[in-house]
């Protein structure tokens, strides 16, 4: 039996695939594509739909002002009453977002740092770190926090719950106009003759003057434009002979080039079966069987990826010519409110059939694994059309250094090994939401019906002889014509019930509330910050691997300084020496917490440290970081840059007292054990700087010493007051410098 061909093998050793090759790929992608369609349509959709029914609080019949109306419905007259409650209760909506604030906020704050495999890669660590930060705050800036976001949100929000972050390298170009002279052209011309013919001298200067002689003759306009489009592949032919023409005519000419505007880390957010597409048997994303991304591009920027990406012309026009918002896969609709049967005042939600996509093409970019004739796997990839017969550029293996599709997933929930088994919280919360909005209806109701509560009028009284409102009066002809009827008492369990409904929900998503124990709420809130983190760190070391391979020296050495080279670039090097932690912790946000936490390190911890475990300028910089990461990465500096700074400040001192002026007494904030070491230091290595000292500053350095001492004498009597007492040798040894300056 014939075997079935598969997108999972290519042909020969998987370098450039022939025509034929192509071609047979190009179908099999499209029928996976078919494939994954139906089963979406199928399966996830109507699941999504009453996911964002609920989140989104939709209904038929609605109306602005949260009450029932004949009018918004269907002519029927509503229930229990006209006017009656149909509040939009935003449950769902509200824990979401909740979640979502912490997790972004956890992205923010978190500090990523890279570590080496080894001792000997500190210096690489610390600049890949630095290279780390320019990319995430300098070159994506605030589209770093907007693709968070919106991730966070399709994670959380969604149906399956689960979202995908794309890190890819992006290259975009633009246009700019390029002054070019007769003498410039004939050097560039000279050069690219001279590289391809091996440096003759000989030949290049013959070519140089035929060259020259065929660009000031107008005659010769066709070959010159020739030549202009070799140097300059974008011109077309119309542009290059006017080029040739004022060349000739004026010897200079003005003309637009493309140039490299984009080039660095692209970070998208991508929501499922909307953005990206896999099959729903998939247990490990970075070994599912295909990854469709799906983009909708304006005609400008399909076009622009004929020079940035290689797109044929061919396909470019194919798509054009299919027109705007055709589709291979399943458009997944949005809700419109619209009219039914051309009657607007009944109003009801249904899914809209309205292309939103106006203007824009489907491009599809696949992403598969496959191996090759020698059964070597590789990761593949082919930008295409359903509707084009031909890709937009041959299928090339991915050259990622990192050998790995260049997506990352975010689960809400961790359930078995299919990855699609995840639930989001909108329907979760679905029936706890409608609890909720029961008992407020029911509620607000019954408080109309017990505000102005119904009439029971004799049978024979006329219809609208009544009028009820404030200072009316109603005529009766006998008593107990006219009275109010009793409503049946309000349960009064519905306010215990409400309760009971959130403390469920509290309880269940981990959200900060009175109802639920602190340490479940910190439990909740730790694993949930913890298992994002740990994926954001893998896109993380992404970005990292990404600009290690694809950042110019030139960029580099502007991002981390000339000092900074070289940075690893080989595959074993991207692929595995490196690695980023990420940490935060939610109850950080907590002020009394953190107020807590630092005053039983300080008062509990520290005085316990007798052997000195415990870094305490580590302690000092995550404990700054905890209560504001910015202020501390702006502020803090490690110990040795601290140490040299204080040294180096105190040697300038002693030259300022050395000439007789007298330095600022800076009562804290300095290590003063440090600087007294520093000018006790001086006199040792050079006495004669010492001796050459005026009696003036003598007084000066003598009070300056005794200024540091008293100071240590400070913290000594502090831990004194903690332990009772001192060590005999260090006592002695702080105090023997007391008798002075060295002379």
């Amino acid at each position: 039996m014939e075997q079935q061909e598969t997108i999972e093998k290519v042909k020969g050793d998987g370098g450039e695939a022939t025509p034929a090759q192509e071609k047979t790929e190009l179908q099999l992608l499209k029928e996976e594509v078919a494939d994954i369609a139906s089963d979406t349509q199928n399966n996830v959709y109507y699941r999504r739909h009453a996911a964002e029914d609920t989140r989104y609080c939709r209904w038929d019949a609605q109306s602005t002002d949260g009450r029932k109306h004949r009018e918004d419905g269907d002519g029927a007259e509503p229930f229990p009453f006209e006017g009656a409650s149909d509040a939009r209760i935003r449950t769902a909506d509200t824990v979401v977002n909740e979640r979502v604030a912490t997790l972004v906020t956890a992205a923010m704050r978190s500090i990523a740092k890279v570590k080496g495999m080894e001792t000997t890669d500190e210096k690489f660590a610390s600049r890949l770190q630095i290279l780390l930060r320019w990319v995430i705050r300098n070159h994506l800036g605030s589209k770093y926090r907007v693709e968070i976001t919106r991730l966070c949100q399709f994670q959380e929000g969604d149906s399956p719950g689960a979202a995908m972050l794309g890190v890819f390298w992006r290259q975009e170009t633009a246009l700019k106009m390029q002054d070019v002279s007769l003498a410039a052209l004939i050097e560039l011309a000279a050069t690219a003759y001279q590289e391809q013919n091996q440096g003759d001298p000989e030949a290049t200067q013959a070519f140089v003057e035929e060259f020259t002689a065929m660009l000031q003759d107008p005659e010769h306009e066709a070959d010159a434009a020739n030549w202009l489009m070799a140097l300059f592949p974008t011109l077309k032919p119309r542009r290059a002979r006017k080029v040739a023409r004022e060349l000739a005519e004026t010897g200079a000419a003005e003309f637009p080039v493309p140039y490299l505007k984009e080039d660095g880390i692209e970070l998208v957010a991508l929501r499922l079966y909307e953005d990206v597409w896999i099959p729903r048997n998939t247990r490990d994303l970075q070994k599912s069987r295909v990854i469709f991304w799906r983009e909708w591009l304006s005609r400008v920027d399909l076009e622009e990826r004929r020079i940035s990406r290689g797109y044929s012309e061919e396909f470019i026009k194919s798509v054009l010519e299919k027109g705007a918002g055709e589709s291979g896969l399943p458009q997944y609709t949005d809700y419109w409110e619209e009219a039914v049967g051309g009657d607007y005042s009944n109003k009801h939600w249904v899914r809209s059939d309205i292309d939103k996509r106006k203007n824009e093409y489907e491009v599809i970019t696949a992403f598969f694994r496959a191996v090759n004739d020698d059964g070597i796997p590789g990761v593949y990839t082919m930008p295409f059309s359903y509707h084009a017969d031909e890709p937009a550029s041959p299928r090339e293996l991915l050259d990622y250094r990192h050998g790995l599709y260049p997506f990352v997933w975010f689960p809400h929930e961790i359930l078995n090994n299919r990855l699609l088994d995840t639930r989001g919280l909108p329907e979760l919360l679905m029936t706890h939401q409608n609890s909720f909005k029961l008992l407020h209806d029911s509620f607000a109701d019954h408080t109309q019906l017990a505000t102005v509560p119904p009439l029971e009028i004799a049978v024979n009284r006329p219809r609208g002889a009544v009028v009820v409102g404030p200072l009316k009066q109603v005529k009766t002809k006998r008593q107990g014509d006219v009275r109010w009827m009793d409503p049946p008492a309000y349960p009064k369990g519905n306010e215990h019930q409400q309760e009971e409904v959130r403390r469920q929900i509290d309880e269940y998503t981990g959200r900060i509330s009175e109802l639920v124990p602190p340490d479940l709420v910190a439990l909740m809130q730790v694993f949930m910050t913890g298992q994002f983190l740990e994926f954001l760190r893998d896109a993380k070391r992404m970005i990292l691997q990404l600009s290690q391979q694809y950042m110019t020296d030139e960029s580099l050495a502007r991002v981390i300084g000339p000092g900074g080279l070289p940075v690893a670039r080989g595959i074993q090097e991207i692929q595995g020496q490196f690695d980023i932690e990420l940490s935060f912790d939610p109850r950080d946000l907590n002020q009394e917490y953190l107020d807590k936490k630092i005053t039983m390190i300080a008062t509990a911890l520290l005085p316990m440290d007798t052997l000195s475990t415990i870094q305490r300028d580590r302690l000092v910089q995550i404990l700054f970081q905890s209560m504001d990461p910015n202020l501390a990465e702006e502020t803090l500096q490690p110990v040795e840059s601290a140490n040299r700074r204080e040294i180096e400040e105190e040697e300038t001192n002693f030259v300022k007292i050395k000439a007789g002026i007298e330095p600022p007494l800076v009562p804290e904030g300095q290590n003063y054990q440090l600087r007294l070491q520093t000018i006790m230091g001086i006199g040792q290595k050079n006495p004669a700087a010492m001796q050459d000292l005026s009696e003036m500053s003598r007084e000066i350095l003598a009070n300056r010493l005794k200024f540091f001492q008293f100071q240590l004498q400070q913290q000594q009597n502090a831990q004194i007051g903690r332990v009772g007492t001192q060590p005999t040798l260090d006592g002695q040894a702080q105090a023997a410098p007391q008798q002075g300056p060295p002379r």
